[in-house]
């Protein structure tokens, strides 16, 4: 039975094998399979598709970085990282949820 791991046709077949990420991806970058990756000329650093000079000039993140925020909208996880969407359905309180990972991304 697929679905005793988790097997969910409506995602597979709308996101992940039609290349089409929930909300979207973020500046300089497109989608592979339900998750953002950094277009050509660009590379990922701290979740974040930038030019190697850029890339170069961004300090190391805390090692108490939470990307796990109260959001209301996941253009603000992705902000955290692009691979970062805002789960409304965690929270019983108003509009607002958390953001967490991409389906799959999690460990």
């Amino acid at each position: 039975n697929p679905m005793m791991y988790g097997y969910n046709r409506g995602y597979y077949d709308n996101n992940y094998r039609s290349n089409v990420c929930r909300d979207g991806c973020p500046m300089n970058a497109h989608c592979e399979w339900g998750f953002c990756e950094c277009n050509v000329g660009t590379i990922r650093k701290h979740g974040q598709c930038v030019d190697k000079q850029r890339a170069a000039q961004m300090a190391e993140r805390d090692s108490k970085f939470d990307p796990f925020q109260t959001c209301t909208e996941s253009s603000t996880c992705q902000k955290l990282d692009m691979n970062l969407v805002c789960n409304t359905n965690l929270t019983i309180t108003s509009d607002s949820g958390k953001c967490e990972c991409r389906r799959d991304m999690r460990r």
